[in-house]
């Protein structure tokens, strides 16, 4: 999608690296999160099983209760993943070099 025809994906450069890792960030904590909400509300009430603490949790709260907290999660994954691909990708591509 990002290369064109010829283009090695090793090649689409920093700003497209860096943003792909952005998005993978972002997708990951979309599908993650709700699980993340329940594992953390487990832990804060003690024993409560997970079925139980998400039924509580929908009760109270909704659907939407399973994704309190979401935004500043995002903001920060978009930030460190896109750093992480860059870090990652430049770091392959040095030691690729070296050996």
């Amino acid at each position: 999608m990002i290369t064109k025809e010829g283009q090695s994906k090793d090649d689409i450069g920093i700003a497209y690296t860096a943003l792909s890792g952005s998005m993978a960030g972002v997708t990951l904590w979309c599908l993650v999160f709700p699980f993340d909400v329940i594992k953390s509300r487990m832990q804060v009430q003690g024993n409560n099983s997970f079925v139980k603490t998400l039924k509580d949790t929908l009760r109270h709260y909704g659907p939407s209760g399973l994704y309190k907290g979401l935004l500043p999660t995002i903001i920060r994954s978009f930030s460190a993943s896109g750093c992480l691909f860059i870090t990652y990708e430049y770091t392959k591509k040095f030691l690729n070099f070296v050996w």
